[in-house]
Protein backbone atom coordinates (compact mmCIF):
# COMPACT_ATOMS: atom_id res chain seq x y z
CA UNK A 1 0.00 0.00 0.00
CA UNK A 2 1.73 3.33 -1.13
CA UNK A 3 0.37 6.58 0.33
CA UNK A 4 0.90 10.24 -0.18
CA UNK A 5 -0.44 13.80 0.73
CA UNK A 6 -0.76 16.94 -1.21
CA UNK A 7 -1.14 20.68 0.45
CA UNK A 8 -2.82 22.69 -1.14
CA UNK A 9 -2.20 26.63 0.41
CA UNK A 10 -5.20 28.14 -1.22
CA UNK A 11 -8.23 26.49 -0.49
CA UNK A 12 -10.81 29.20 -0.21
CA UNK A 13 -11.94 27.95 -4.02
CA UNK A 14 -11.87 24.42 -3.04
CA UNK A 15 -13.70 24.50 -0.48
CA UNK A 16 -16.80 26.50 -1.55
CA UNK A 17 -17.80 23.28 -3.61
CA UNK A 18 -18.86 20.36 -0.82
CA UNK A 19 -18.60 17.66 -3.40
CA UNK A 20 -14.55 18.26 -4.09
CA UNK A 21 -15.29 15.79 -7.36
CA UNK A 22 -14.21 19.25 -9.48
CA UNK A 23 -10.63 19.38 -7.62
CA UNK A 24 -10.27 15.75 -7.33
CA UNK A 25 -10.43 15.34 -10.44
CA UNK A 26 -7.04 16.38 -12.03
CA UNK A 27 -5.26 14.04 -9.45
CA UNK A 28 -7.44 11.55 -10.38
CA UNK A 29 -6.89 11.14 -13.61
CA UNK A 30 -3.10 10.95 -13.20
CA UNK A 31 -3.92 8.01 -11.00
CA UNK A 32 -6.54 6.58 -13.37
CA UNK A 33 -3.82 6.99 -16.82
CA UNK A 34 -1.10 5.59 -15.07
CA UNK A 35 -3.22 2.47 -13.88
CA UNK A 36 -5.01 2.25 -17.49
CA UNK A 37 -3.43 -1.16 -18.60
CA UNK A 38 -3.23 -2.22 -15.12
CA UNK A 39 -5.73 -5.29 -14.37
CA UNK A 40 -7.19 -3.86 -11.24
CA UNK A 41 -6.36 -0.83 -9.90
CA UNK A 42 -8.03 0.47 -6.11
CA UNK A 43 -6.96 3.99 -4.32
CA UNK A 44 -8.86 6.56 -2.09
CA UNK A 45 -8.61 9.73 -2.44
CA UNK A 46 -9.41 12.42 0.05
CA UNK A 47 -9.71 15.91 0.26
CA UNK A 48 -9.62 17.55 3.92
CA UNK A 49 -10.02 21.06 4.46
CA UNK A 50 -7.50 22.92 7.11
CA UNK A 51 -9.42 25.34 8.68
CA UNK A 52 -7.93 28.60 8.87
CA UNK A 53 -10.08 31.67 9.28
CA UNK A 54 -9.99 34.94 12.39
CA UNK A 55 -12.79 35.90 14.34
CA UNK A 56 -13.03 39.51 13.95
CA UNK A 57 -15.46 40.91 17.16
CA UNK A 58 -17.34 44.28 16.43
CA UNK A 59 -17.63 46.71 19.42
CA UNK A 60 -20.82 47.17 18.87
CA UNK A 61 -21.67 43.03 19.11
CA UNK A 62 -20.86 43.72 23.04
CA UNK A 63 -21.81 44.35 26.11
CA UNK A 64 -19.84 45.17 28.88
CA UNK A 65 -20.27 45.39 32.41
CA UNK A 66 -18.14 45.56 35.34
CA UNK A 67 -18.52 44.82 38.96
CA UNK A 68 -16.63 44.41 42.24
CA UNK A 69 -14.93 40.86 42.40
CA UNK A 70 -16.08 37.88 45.16
CA UNK A 71 -14.09 35.88 47.07
CA UNK A 72 -15.35 32.05 47.39
CA UNK A 73 -17.85 32.96 50.10
CA UNK A 74 -19.19 35.69 48.23
CA UNK A 75 -17.92 38.88 49.79
CA UNK A 76 -16.31 41.98 47.65
CA UNK A 77 -12.43 41.54 47.31
CA UNK A 78 -12.03 44.26 45.97
CA UNK A 79 -13.45 47.90 46.67
CA UNK A 80 -13.79 48.75 43.06
CA UNK A 81 -14.88 47.52 40.04
CA UNK A 82 -12.35 45.48 38.75
CA UNK A 83 -13.94 42.42 37.55
CA UNK A 84 -15.38 42.26 34.02
CA UNK A 85 -18.58 40.59 32.32
CA UNK A 86 -18.89 40.25 28.23
CA UNK A 87 -21.59 39.25 26.37
CA UNK A 88 -21.30 38.49 22.70
CA UNK A 89 -24.86 39.46 21.55
CA UNK A 90 -24.87 37.92 18.21
CA UNK A 91 -24.80 34.34 20.00
CA UNK A 92 -25.30 35.17 23.13
CA UNK A 93 -21.81 33.93 24.77
CA UNK A 94 -21.20 35.16 28.06
CA UNK A 95 -17.40 35.45 29.50
CA UNK A 96 -15.92 36.59 32.81
CA UNK A 97 -13.01 37.73 34.33
CA UNK A 98 -11.69 38.67 38.06
CA UNK A 99 -8.51 37.01 38.26
CA UNK A 100 -6.78 40.55 38.04
CA UNK A 101 -7.07 43.46 40.35
CA UNK A 102 -6.86 45.74 36.96
CA UNK A 103 -10.41 46.19 35.21
CA UNK A 104 -8.30 46.25 31.86
CA UNK A 105 -6.44 43.41 32.92
CA UNK A 106 -9.61 41.21 32.91
CA UNK A 107 -11.12 43.05 30.35
CA UNK A 108 -8.53 41.71 28.06
CA UNK A 109 -8.26 38.52 29.35
CA UNK A 110 -11.85 37.95 28.98
CA UNK A 111 -11.83 39.38 25.36
CA UNK A 112 -9.28 36.51 24.98
CA UNK A 113 -11.47 33.85 26.16
CA UNK A 114 -14.07 35.56 23.82
CA UNK A 115 -12.10 35.07 20.94
CA UNK A 116 -11.30 31.80 21.86
CA UNK A 117 -15.23 30.41 22.31
CA UNK A 118 -16.22 32.57 18.99
CA UNK A 119 -13.35 30.45 17.37
CA UNK A 120 -14.56 26.74 18.57
CA UNK A 121 -18.22 27.53 17.16
CA UNK A 122 -16.72 28.78 13.87
CA UNK A 123 -14.43 25.72 13.65
CA UNK A 124 -17.70 23.02 15.45
CA UNK A 125 -19.80 24.59 11.98
CA UNK A 126 -17.12 24.05 9.20
CA UNK A 127 -16.65 20.87 10.84
CA UNK A 128 -20.35 19.90 11.19
CA UNK A 129 -20.99 21.29 7.13
CA UNK A 130 -18.34 19.57 5.78
CA UNK A 131 -18.85 16.10 7.37
CA UNK A 132 -21.90 15.02 5.28
CA UNK A 133 -19.48 16.36 2.24
CA UNK A 134 -16.55 13.93 3.49
CA UNK A 135 -18.57 11.07 3.82
CA UNK A 136 -20.21 11.12 0.26
CA UNK A 137 -16.72 11.76 -1.10
CA UNK A 138 -15.08 8.64 0.86
CA UNK A 139 -17.67 6.96 2.42
CA UNK A 140 -15.98 3.80 4.53
CA UNK A 141 -13.01 3.40 2.05
CA UNK A 142 -13.91 -0.41 2.02
CA UNK A 143 -13.44 -2.16 -1.86
CA UNK A 144 -16.46 -3.45 -1.52
CA UNK A 145 -17.90 0.25 -1.22
CA UNK A 146 -17.67 1.86 -4.53
CA UNK A 147 -17.23 5.48 -5.09
CA UNK A 148 -16.24 5.44 -9.25
CA UNK A 149 -15.44 3.00 -11.49
CA UNK A 150 -13.62 3.74 -14.66
CA UNK A 151 -14.08 0.77 -17.35
CA UNK A 152 -11.77 1.79 -20.21
CA UNK A 153 -12.98 -1.85 -22.49
CA UNK A 154 -16.27 -0.90 -22.22
CA UNK A 155 -15.54 2.76 -22.59
CA UNK A 156 -17.95 3.40 -19.00
CA UNK A 157 -18.00 5.41 -16.22
CA UNK A 158 -19.95 4.76 -13.45
CA UNK A 159 -20.85 6.40 -10.05
CA UNK A 160 -21.97 4.38 -7.52
CA UNK A 161 -23.11 7.09 -5.07
CA UNK A 162 -26.08 8.37 -7.94
CA UNK A 163 -26.23 5.20 -10.14
CA UNK A 164 -25.03 7.23 -12.82
CA UNK A 165 -23.21 5.40 -15.78
CA UNK A 166 -21.61 7.24 -18.83
CA UNK A 167 -20.33 5.94 -21.91
CA UNK A 168 -17.49 8.26 -22.19
CA UNK A 169 -14.07 7.35 -20.19
CA UNK A 170 -12.10 9.98 -22.11
CA UNK A 171 -14.69 12.91 -22.13
CA UNK A 172 -15.20 12.37 -18.00
CA UNK A 173 -11.14 12.25 -17.74
CA UNK A 174 -10.77 15.34 -20.00
CA UNK A 175 -13.04 17.30 -17.45
CA UNK A 176 -15.15 18.72 -20.11
CA UNK A 177 -19.20 18.85 -20.79
CA UNK A 178 -19.56 15.32 -19.53
CA UNK A 179 -17.75 15.59 -16.65
CA UNK A 180 -19.54 18.55 -16.21
CA UNK A 181 -22.83 16.91 -16.28
CA UNK A 182 -21.58 14.31 -13.45
CA UNK A 183 -20.28 16.83 -11.41
CA UNK A 184 -23.95 18.48 -11.74
CA UNK A 185 -25.61 15.62 -10.59
CA UNK A 186 -23.33 14.93 -7.64
CA UNK A 187 -24.20 18.59 -6.55
CA UNK A 188 -27.90 18.26 -6.64
CA UNK A 189 -27.25 14.65 -4.61
CA UNK A 190 -24.82 16.21 -2.17
CA UNK A 191 -27.88 18.92 -1.75
CA UNK A 192 -30.42 16.56 -1.23
CA UNK A 193 -28.45 14.30 1.99
CA UNK A 194 -27.36 17.42 3.09
CA UNK A 195 -31.04 18.59 3.05
CA UNK A 196 -32.23 15.14 4.78
CA UNK A 197 -28.95 15.32 7.39
CA UNK A 198 -30.75 19.29 8.57
CA UNK A 199 -33.96 17.68 8.59
CA UNK A 200 -33.02 14.54 10.89
CA UNK A 201 -30.85 16.71 13.38
CA UNK A 202 -33.13 20.12 13.45
CA UNK A 203 -36.77 19.44 14.35
CA UNK A 204 -37.70 23.05 13.56
CA UNK A 205 -36.36 22.97 10.34
CA UNK A 206 -38.38 19.45 9.66
CA UNK A 207 -41.77 21.00 11.48
CA UNK A 208 -41.10 23.83 8.53
CA UNK A 209 -40.55 21.03 6.03
CA UNK A 210 -43.78 19.38 6.44
CA UNK A 211 -45.90 22.85 6.44
CA UNK A 212 -44.35 23.20 3.05
CA UNK A 213 -45.62 20.19 1.71
CA UNK A 214 -48.84 20.65 2.73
Amino acid sequence: TERAVVTINQTEELLQDKSTDQELHSIAVEELQAAKDAFEEHFNLTLIPLFQFDVVIHGKDLKIDTFRSRGAGGQSVNKTDSAVRITHLPTGTVVECQRERNQYRNKSLALARLRSLLYQREKDKEIDASTASRRLQVGTRGRSEKIRTYNFPQDRVTDHRIGLSIHDVNGVLSGGEVFQHLLDELKEFAHRENLQTLLMSDPLANIIASVNKK
